[in-house]
């Protein structure tokens, strides 16, 4: 299990980095802005007091976080 989490964020790394060289993102710290994109998407498990998610559309609440992160990283 570990290596698996490991290889993700080595992919994410790296594809985080290689849009921070095409100047699609400002350059910063490509793996911690991978373990921050996938610190989002435990926001997308939350759950209210009463079980019910912040945006229950999927597709909604993807394009949401990562609409989010992205812009983020651009500022």
């Amino acid at each position: 299990m570990q290596q698996a989490e490991d290889k993700m964020y080595e992919v994410l790394d790296q594809v985080i980095h290689k849009a921070m060289q095409e100047g699609e993102i400002p350059k910063d710290h490509s793996l911690l802005s991978a373990h921050a994109f996938v610190a989002l998407l435990y926001v997308g498990n939350y759950k209210d007091v009463n079980q019910k998610p912040l945006i229950e559309n999927i597709d909604e609440l993807a394009v949401k976080i990562v609409d989010f992160y992205w812009n983020g990283l651009g500022h």
